[in-house]
């Protein structure tokens, strides 16, 4: 879902940098999706299939076709944190043994808050936090 919904930004922002950080964006959702997925085969859960969260993704993302990206910026500060506290949340359910495939799902939302704020200060090196995260996961 969040990868369909972050690539099908990059159509509403016409700069290519901005394009490209969002498809950094949409990796890092493939990436977690990928690295949750032992998770899921382990307990017998069967997602969504890819076709159904990617029409959910798409239409999400129609809210925020008429953001600056900087006011886009600041929604992922803004909204980010509620992610954290539902993984979080998950986290303290889980047992023990599935607790450190959970983590990147909180680590993911802290690595688009820190690339977003650094992104309002106009860092130039602000996707290095993106690509750092998505380097983690195997190919």
């Amino acid at each position: 879902m969040g990868e369909a919904f972050f690539a099908g930004l990059a159509r509403y922002f016409p700069n290519p940098q901005q394009q490209e950080k969002l498809l950094l964006l949409s990796q890092i959702e493939r990436c977690v999706a990928d690295a949750v997925r032992p998770l899921l085969d382990r307990h017998g859960l069967r997602p969504r299939n890819d076709e159904e969260l990617h029409a959910i993704g798409v239409e999400d993302m129609d809210r925020y076709q008429d953001f600056a990206w900087h006011k886009f910026m600041e929604e992922i500060i803004r909204t980010f944190p509620g992610y954290m506290d539902e993984f979080a949340a998950l986290e303290n359910i889980a047992p023990n043994e599935d607790r450190d495939l959970l983590q990147p799902f909180t680590r993911h939302e802290v690595v688009g808050i820190e690339f977003a704020e650094r992104e309002l200060r106009d860092d130039p090196e602000s996707v290095d936090v993106l690509k750092r995260y998505i380097r983690e996961f195997p190919s």
